[in-house]
């Protein structure tokens, strides 16, 4: 993914008035054009896939906290959006999936709660994006009891 396909995408939802895919992708491509001049340098797909893990992280917490806080139209308005990053992002792997791994690895590494950091480390170097940390993160904890 590049952000050239990334402004033909929020061209394209202009043009058809899709307002929520066009607000999420200006917000996203933003981020990567202040991202590229940080850096000096044009952005990798993984600095791209980076940014958008990050923007999708924001929104599904914003969500949590616009439900917490009573205002039940923010939080709709922050999971569209993040259902629209969610596109961008590699397939995401079930909960069993992740389940069966986290399972053959910590069996192979002979982990305990205590090594909930380090497994953590690994788990996130083997699924790269295509877990969530958080989901990583609950998973873990449920297996490391």
């Amino acid at each position: 993914m590049t952000i050239t396909e990334i402004e033909q995408a929020a061209v394209a939802a202009m043009k058809s008035h899709d307002v929520v895919i066009s607000r999420t992708l200006r917000l996203l491509l933003s981020r990567l054009k202040n991202e590229r001049i940080a850096a000096q340098r044009e952005l990798s797909d993984a600095d791209i896939i980076s940014a958008v893990q990050s923007e999708y992280k924001k929104r599904k917490e914003a969500a949590l906290e616009f439900e917490k806080g009573g205002r039940p139209e923010l939080a709709k308005a922050e999971i569209e959006e993040s259902e629209v990053l969610l596109g961008y992002l590699p397939v995401q792997k079930s909960e069993a999936e992740i389940m069966s791994a986290i399972e053959s690895m910590a069996q192979e590494h002979s982990w305990t709660a205590k090594d909930f950091g380090v497994a953590m480390k690994i788990l996130k170097e083997h699924f790269g994006a295509t877990a969530d940390g958080a989901v990583l993160a609950k998973l873990l904890k449920e297996k490391l009891k």
